[in-house]
């Protein structure tokens, strides 16, 4: 009977990895420098770790924010842990570096290990990211994952204006007022 319950339990734990995006992300706790700031039009290719295969290539616009979190790899499973994943590192206006880890109990003899690092540079308006991104439990059976991703970005738009409201001219309310007469 206890083994069967152990069983549930750790199946319990498969569900979010296999959701995707149904589980939130950890972000990474260091704050974007302003120097990243702007919207980005990213390719990222995703590799198998162990096999080095090609998973997939995607292509999306992404905007970057001046202050907020830099966020974990969007394309690895999230971890299927319910506490936060605590993150360190550093980033500059060229370089960011972060890395994420968390173990724990997942059963009565379960165990996992969740890790996610971040290496990106910057010049002017490219950037280049590459996420390594792992999952592994002793629960039987195993769930094991771990991906790199490669991120080649281009800088499309930069500003303010990206990130915020857009300032207004002092004769706007004006105008509009004088527009519904």
């Amino acid at each position: 009977m206890r083994r069967l319950a152990l069983l549930l339990c750790c199946l319990g734990l498969a569900g979010p990895v296999s959701a995707g995006a149904s589980s939130p992300r950890p972000d990474a706790g260091i704050a974007l420098p302003a120097d990243w700031q702007g919207v980005w039009v990213d390719v990222d290719s995703v590799y198998d770790c162990a096999t080095g295969a090609l998973i997939k290539v995607t292509t999306q616009q992404d905007t970057l924010c001046a202050g907020k979190d830099v966020g974990v790899d969007p394309n690895a499973p999230p971890p299927p842990v319910i506490a936060p994943v605590p993150c360190s590192g550093t980033a500059d206006a060229t370089h960011i570096q972060t890395q994420c880890a968390a173990s724990g109990l997942c059963g009565e003899a379960c165990f996992y290990d969740y890790t996610s690092d971040l290496d990106a540079t910057r010049a002017a308006d490219t950037a280049f990211w590459f996420w390594m991104t792992a999952f592994h439990s002793t629960q039987i059976p195993p769930l094991n994952s771990c991906t790199w991703t490669r991120r080649h970005g281009t800088r499309v738009l930069t500003g303010p204006g990206a990130c915020g409201a857009v300032p207004t001219g002092p004769s706007t309310w004006g105008n509009l007022k004088a527009r519904y007469r």
